[in-house]
């Protein structure tokens, strides 16, 4: 049998000494609880041959508070003996693999080798989950430790307590003249607790792997685990490493591993949060990202055994940091990246999966790094208050997920039948002001039309400033309030068309709470503009971005286009931008649905246009709601009364994964359209998507207005409504 680390959850069951090795699929487990085997118990090593049954107590003498000792153990790879020793200080156990080279002394120096292991784990973690790598210690003459810290409870009281007195206990039987720390999970904080403050004789480095730093997180994603070890909040802020002064990193060495897939510690929140504060003034401070290998991110990969004691090797050889004055204390400074733009390849970028360059004149930096790998992932943590994601779009792009603090928050499909570079394909709009993440991964789905799933980053751009000032409502391009009692309808605006009755149509004008309205009835009733007169409705052909907004009185049981340019044609491609609701196809029904189009026919792939947002909240009959739809450009945006709900994932009928609020479409407005055309859509003549009901100040505008003027426009108009 080959030895090999295991890992556990922060919620999971410990590194116990047991034989179980089958891993559990993730979906029997909790979010948190993350299995990914084991290996055989302390008494069962297979590298550990027994030689005298009771140990030797010549070679290491019976330590203070010695409570067991196992045979003695031969190392795998050298063949040198050591004991395993079990201790209890301060009412705690703790293990130790001793060399019989490193005998307690306090006249020859000895290196000891810390190791904190995962929450809910024992002192039996350093027969198990550290075996392999403890027993290569022995032939580098090195004592491994390994305290149970009450089960790894955190930085609390009690944990720290133990520290202290294994510190002290270990110290009193060797001249420690090197410490090294290892951590797993949840042993992450009390590890970076124990280095900040020095807890360790002669600290010369700490290897970190899928380790927790941050407590205030942690005690906000897991109250029910975090709480019962501490007294009340205040106390986790007092003993939270993420907590402590830049300064306490000043000459520290650090290596940092874990995977941005990781589901039960964030490594954006964590990892790379320490890597990114000890960065400044650390002697060495390293990370380095794992693919999640399907455990749900958190399993520890093999090659940390070897790469671990190679490091810890080399700092070795590298001898104690020379001690400096320290500079006097400064208010702590973010040292997250903030507003910038941040290329692909840059060191605050953390990647998993296979990535490739490729180099072009047209992309944000002269070039774009791409992945093909299942679950590939690039991850910026970063301190602002808006990110976006420049991109490609290509015939060979997948639908991409989008993360935001760990949060889904949109799927992007990147698919364009040609190659445009140095698009913006995701904006996160205003965030808090602090720390956030961001990950874009590849998705397993596809737009039908693509020949590929790939991943591309062309950059992250971070921005930092205040939310924009609340301004006005700017005036619209088109304002038809129905104030003659038949067509043609003008605008309040001057320069706009007016609306005509369409072939058939008596829709008949009607007393609204919001003054003169339009009724419609569903079977010959519709209001246009014709294509050669849309003047400023030609959105397409001037700012490329839209807002239609009207109040309805809906009583239509069927799908129907409240106003804009969609015209479906097999003559041409007419269709633009529309307002609609309950739309049957692609994620619309009983909502709120804007309509963009810039190839002017369906989406390429599919036998309709899927390209429109919708509100998730479900539309009422009967009663008036204010409907809104807007589009910048980038995404289509619907509002139902005001407010916009997002939507981050919906799977259609082919399978394909995106999100519906806000929908990113990239690609602008067609700048050729047909009519535009209120309660209906024309087809190649016949009008289809008619509309049942009242329909009262319907205005345009040509910009996408932003979320603080739609609800303006909604809390100044409600009021009629009394």
């Amino acid at each position: 049998m080959t030895p090999r680390d295991i890992v556990v959850g922060d919620s999971g069951d410990s590194s116990r000494t047991d034989s179980r090795s089958a891993t559990r699929p993730l979906s029997s487990l909790s979010r948190r609880t993350i299995l990914a085997g084991s290996v055989a118990g302390a008494g069962a090593l297979a590298f550990a041959t027994p030689a005298l049954a009771a140990g030797d107590l010549t070679a290491v003498p019976r330590l203070p508070g010695e409570v067991s000792r196992q045979a003695t153990a031969t190392s795998r790879t050298g063949r040198n003996r050591y004991e395993i020793i079990d201790v209890v200080v301060a009412g705690d156990r703790a293990r130790l693999f001793v060399p019989h080279a490193t005998p307690p002394s306090q006249s020859v120096g000895a290196s000891m080798l810390w190791y904190y292991h995962a929450r809910n784990g024992t002192h039996t973690a350093l027969s198990s989950a550290f075996a392999y790598s403890a027993d290569l210690a022995v032939d580098r003459g090195i004592v491994s430790i390994c305290p149970t810290f009450g089960g790894s409870i955190w930085t609390s009281p009690r944990a720290i307590e133990i520290q202290t007195a294994v510190a002290a206990w270990a110290t009193a039987l060797w001249r420690i003249d090197a410490s090294l720390l290892r951590s797993d999970s949840g042993g992450g904080p009390l590890l970076a607790w124990a280095y900040g403050n020095r807890m360790l004789p002669n600290i010369r480095g700490a290897y970190l792997v899928n380790s927790s730093y941050d407590m205030e997180e942690r005690a906000a994603s897991e109250p029910d685990k975090i709480g019962p070890e501490y007294v009340d909040a205040v106390a986790v802020v007092a003993t939270n490493p993420a907590r402590l002064p830049a300064s306490v990193w000043r000459g520290a060495r650090l290596r940092i591993t874990g995977s941005p897939e990781d589901v039960v510690v964030p490594f954006a929140l964590h990892g790379a949060a320490l890597h990114a504060a000890a960065l400044p003034l650390a002697k060495e401070a390293t990370l380095r990202s794992h693919a999640g290998e399907g455990t749900g991110g958190h399993a520890v990969p093999s090659f940390t055994n070897k790469e671990m004691l190679e490091t810890f090797q080399r700092w070795l050889a590298e001898g104690p940091v020379p001690q400096t004055e320290p500079e006097p204390e400064t208010p702590p400074v973010s040292a997250l990246p903030g507003a910038g733009t941040y290329e692909n390849g840059a060191a605050q970028i953390v990647t998993t999966g296979t990535w490739s360059t490729l180099k072009a004149a047209g992309d944000s930096g002269g070039s774009i790094a791409y992945s093909t790998t299942a679950g590939a992932s690039a991850t910026l943590a970063f301190s602002g208050t808006s990110v976006s994601w420049i991109s490609r779009l290509t015939a060979s792009s997948g639908i991409n997920e989008v993360e935001v603090d760990g949060v889904p928050v949109a799927t992007v499909d990147r698919y364009s039948a040609t190659t445009r570079s140095k698009q913006t394909v995701w904006s996160s709009g205003q965030l808090a002001a602090g720390a956030h993440t961001l990950t874009i991964r590849r998705g397993s789905s596809r737009n039908p039309a693509a020949s590929g799933t790939t991943l591309i980053l062309d950059a992250f751009v971070v921005g930092d400033s205040a939310p924009a000032p609340v301004t006005s409502v700017p005036s619209p391009v088109a304002d038809w309030s129905f104030a003659e009692s038949t067509a043609p309808f003008t605008s309040a605006v001057a320069g706009a068309p007016a609306l005509q009755q369409g072939v058939g149509s008596t829709a008949q004008v009607v007393a609204t709470p919001f003054g003169p309205g339009i009724a419609m009835n569903g079977k010959t009733d519709h209001l246009l503009v014709p294509k050669g007169e849309l003047g400023p409705l030609n959105l397409g052909a001037s700012t490329g971005q839209v807002t239609i907004a009207v109040w309805v009185l809906n009583s239509d049981p069927d799908g129907a286009c409240l106003a804009g340019v969609w015209e479906e044609s097999t003559v041409g491609p007419l269709r633009s931008y529309a307002l609609f609701n309950n739309l049957s196809a692609y994620g619309g029904w009983e909502r709120v649905c804007m309509h963009v189009s810039k190839l002017g026919g369906p989406t390429p792939g599919y036998p309709h246009s899927r390209d429109y947002s919708a509100e998730p909240r479900r539309l009422t009959r009967g009663i008036w709601q204010l409907h809104v739809g807007t589009y910048d450009g980038s995404v289509a945006i619907s509002y139902l009364d005001g407010t916009a709900t997002a939507s981050p994932s919906y799977t259609d009928s082919l399978g394909a994964t995106y999100a519906k609020n806000p929908y990113v479409y990239p690609d602008g407005l067609n700048a050729t359209p047909g009519d535009f055309v209120v309660g209906a859509v024309g087809r190649d003549g016949t009008m289809i998507n008619r509309f049942t009901g009242t329909l009262a100040r319907l205005r345009v505008w040509d910009r996408a207005l932003t979320a603080e003027q739609v609800k303006q426009i909604y809390s100044a108009e409600k009021s009629t409504l009394a």
